[in-house]
C-alpha cells in the first residue's frame, strides 16, 4: 500500500469509529431511558432485575453486534479476506439460529416463589 492510500485507509477507519460511537451511545441513552420509563413505577428487586437481564440475553446480542462491526470492518479495510468475513458472519448466523429454542419454555423459578 502506498503511503496515501494507507493514510486515507486510516483516515476511514478513524471517522467511522466515530460514527459508530455516537451511535452506540446514542442507542445506550435510549435504552436507558426506556428501561427508566418501563420500570419507573414498579418494585423489582435487584435478583428480578438480573433475571430480567438474562433473559433477554442483552450481553449475548451486544457480542454478537460488536463481533459483526468488527469482522465487516476489518473486511473492508481488506485486513482479512472476503472468505473469512463470510465464514465468521456464517458461524455466527448459525449460532444466533441454533441457539433458538423451538417451542421450549423456561422452567426456572420467577424470583419470589
Amino acid at each position: 500500500m502506498e503511503d496515501a492510500e494507507r493514510l486515507q485507509m486510516m483516515w476511514f477507519v478513524l471517522e467511522a469509529a466515530k460514527y459508530a460511537l455516537i451511535a452506540f451511545g446514542i442507542l445506550g441513552i435510549g435504552l436507558t431511558l426506556v428501561a427508566i420509563f418501563i420500570f419507573r413505577g414498579a418494585s423489582y428487586s435487584g435478583e428480578a432485575i438480573g433475571v430480567i437481564v438474562q433473559r433477554t440475553e442483552v450481553a449475548k446480542l451486544a457480542t454478537i453486534v460488536l463481533i459483526i462491526l468488527s469482522v465487516t470492518m476489518l473486511g473492508l479495510l481488506k485486513l482479512i479476506e472476503g472468505q473469512a468475513v463470510v465464514a465468521v458472519l456464517s458461524g455466527i448466523a448459525g449460532y444466533v439460529l441454533g441457539d433458538r429454542k423451538s417451542g421450549a419454555k423456561d422452567t426456572r423459578d420467577p424470583p419470589g416463589d
